[in-house]
């Protein structure tokens, strides 16, 4: 009697194939990209903040601010902040705006003659909390030449660049990403520069400034890791950031604005492929070490 191959009989390698198209389907599954449009960004919401922007008597810039409601619901405990460079302004807590209504009596100024000239981008952020409880923060951003300054369109020789990794809501645990960050000094001497977030709702880093030095010609790297908040949608969010520093006595500031990506990849759908993947590589072992060892014991009769 001729004894057998201690291969895999046909049974088994059907069983195998079957798995293995199985496996094929559950790693082809479509998954829902994130929408193409852009999400919800600054001042998307119901709620406005717009700063007026004048000049006042000695060289100061007086900033007027109205912060409108055009939701259904009020608003709480609002709050304006000013930041321009190493300055900043903050307005007293204001208690409620009523649906349909505006906060207009905030104000602040800056004396323009005390600093040196140079390009500014004022930021204005407004903290809120809706009717729910849930805080909010919006910004503005406004980009103004002192005396002096970069023609319009110009870039700063410092450069900055950021890539923003995806999160994705269906992560394993708290969905976290890195922002990259790469930084090129082109001036002749050493620079301070301040690189500063400033992102949407649900999306938050746990250093909002960032302070770097560079050499002359010298270059760095760096990563910024963000968190996403549970019930944050899929969708490309607006977010910005302002790179800011003086050389020879003159300001440089830049706006950066990109999109996060917000995705939705069930992380659970590969992990239990890669199960179904390890629990054929367990059962074709097992059938071929059964099959040799049936083998094995017929030839030994013979």
């Amino acid at each position: 009697m001729k004894k057998r191959s201690p291969g895999f009989d046909g049974g088994t390698i059907s069983v195998m194939m079957m798995a293995a198209a199985v496996l094929l389907m559950l790693l082809t599954v479509a998954v829902p990209p994130a929408p193409a449009g852009p999400g919800p960004g600054a001042n998307a919401g119901p709620v406005k903040i717009i700063p007026k922007v004048t000049a006042g008597p000695s060289g100061r810039m007086i900033v007027e601010y109205e912060v409108r409601n055009a939701g259904s619901a009020p608003v709480y405990h609002l709050l304006v902040t000013t930041f321009l460079a190493r300055d900043a302004r903050r307005s007293d807590p204001y208690g409620q705006i009523a649906a349909g209504q505006a906060w207009t009596s905030y104000r602040c100024d800056f004396d323009l003659g005390a600093m040196i000239p140079g390009d500014y981008i004022m930021v204005s952020r407004l903290s809120y909390d809706d009717h729910a409880g849930k805080p909010h923060l919006l910004y503005d951003f406004h980009p103004f030449m002192n005396r002096t300054g970069l023609p319009a369109g110009e870039k700063p020789p410092l450069a900055v660049a950021v890539h923003a990794e995806p999160l994705n809501v269906k992560s394993l645990g708290e969905a976290t990403a890195k922002y990259k960050l790469s930084l090129v000094n082109n001036h002749k001497g050493p620079v301070q520069a301040v690189v500063s977030f400033y992102l949407p709702d649900g999306i938050t880093m746990d250093e909002t400034d960032r302070f770097y030095e560079l050499g002359p010609g010298g270059t760095q790297a760096d990563e910024a890791v963000v968190k996403l908040d549970a019930g944050l949608p899929p969708a490309r969010y607006p977010y910005r950031a302002v790179v800011w520093y003086d050389f020879n006595g003159v300001q440089f500031s830049r706006l950066l604005q990109d999109e996060a990506p917000v995705e939705e990849k069930p992380v659970l759908l590969i992990v239990f492929a890669v199960a179904v993947l390890a629990a054929i590589a367990a059962a074709g072992g097992w059938l071929w070490w059964r099959r040799r060892r049936g083998s094995g014991t017929v030839g030994s009769g013979l």
